[in-house]
């Protein structure tokens, strides 16, 4: 069985190293992009495996083992590899195997077959550098697609082009390229991004209660609307639908939260639950855990029923969902950065994941 499992990763090797992109055009159409709006760890999962984003390395996860793919930076016997001030890459110790230039911000996403990512370096007059910059899923072939002026704090992709976000002058603004890297102005300056699903963005205003509402404005029609009032707490987002978290109105006497699914289309709410926190939606169903007991996750149907339901009992630090796959998900934990939990649905398995 374990030669079994090495042999897939070693397929996916040599798959992606006769596939690498090497032109500097973006090719492919968005797949995969950070799921949980929750967490500050993430995770994609594909059908062919799971990507672990951790701090500072990415890991392929499949049938109960994972691989190290690739370090933002790596230190071995206190040598490290850096980058030049042309972008070349120089390694100083002799076993360094893959590297891409510092990740910055929480925001990845496969596009093809590449990660696409905002780097950092330092050239040689002590000048920090931003990139919009992709490698393949073995962290190899490093293509830095277009040098960003100021510094970026967000970074998201839509439909058709990328999205880039920084401050200028206690405003945000940001600037917009398409797959031939030609620049657009999409009139989102001034917009407090959420988070953005396809064409649309979900961008929040505060209104005359001192509360945010969430908005939607359509980057094809060019038209903003109001979503949802008093509210701005998004925490799943995928298939047509979205989730947000919110205090029990209707609960005068405690404490309460409640999640909440609307039709994106429609904006109508589909359902309500006490005591859950939503954290994706996949295959006409969603996932959620006990926000009560903390120690069970759910299977939902799409209309509310439960279709498996897994209670952790020797992992009290498992915490948020990360990433689903038909019926199976990576879970971050609590304590540490380098470990993560997988929970079979079906099987109503959990299993623990180390990665170093």
């Amino acid at each position: 069985m374990k030669q079994k499992k090495t042999f897939s990763l070693l397929f996916l090797s040599l798959f992606l190293i006769f596939t690498a992109c090497s032109s500097s055009k973006i090719k492919g159409d968005i797949v995969y992009g950070k799921t949980s709006l929750i967490d500050p760890f993430q995770a994609i999962y594909t059908n062919d495996g799971a990507y672990i984003l951790g701090k500072n390395s990415v890991f392929f996860y499949k049938d109960g083992e994972n691989q190290l793919l690739f370090s933002n930076y790596i230190v071995d016997d206190k040598w490290v590899r850096v980058e030049t001030s042309q972008g070349e890459s120089i390694s100083i110790s002799q076993n360094f195997n893959n590297y891409i230039s510092k990740k910055i911000l929480d925001d990845a996403y496969i596009m093809g077959d590449r990660f696409y990512y905002i780097s950092e370096y330092t050239n040689s007059k002590g000048e920090l550098k931003y990139y919009l910059s992709s490698v393949n899923l073995l962290g190899k072939d490093k293509i830095d697609h277009i040098l960003i002026k100021q510094e970026p704090n967000v970074f998201f992709i839509a439909d058709d082009y990328f999205i880039i976000g920084f401050y200028t002058d206690d405003q945000k603004n940001y600037l917009a390229y398409d797959k031939n890297l030609k620049e657009h102005d999409l009139h989102l300056n001034g917009k407090q991004i959420e988070t953005i699903y396809k064409s649309l963005v979900f961008h929040s205003k505060m209104n005359e209660d001192d509360n945010y509402d969430i908005w939607i404005y359509d980057l094809k029609t060019g038209k903003d609307k109001l979503f949802l009032k008093n509210s701005r707490n998004i925490t799943a987002l995928g298939e047509g639908y979205i989730a947000i978290y919110i205090e029990d109105s209707a609960n005068s006497n405690e404490s309460s939260f409640i999640s909440k699914i609307y039709n994106i289309e429609s904006g109508k709410e589909i359902l309500t639950l006490k005591d859950r926190v939503i954290f994706d939606f996949d295959n006409n169903k969603f996932y959620a855990r006990s926000d009560e007991t903390l120690n069970k996750y759910y299977e939902y149907d799409i209309n509310g029923n439960v279709l498996n339901e897994v209670e952790n009992k020797n992992y009290p630090d498992a915490f948020q969902i990360l990433a689903i796959n038909d019926g199976k998900a990576l879970v971050s934990s609590n304590k540490a950065s380098n470990i993560f939990y997988h929970i079979d649905f079906k099987n109503q398995k959990i299993e623990r994941i180390e990665v170093k």
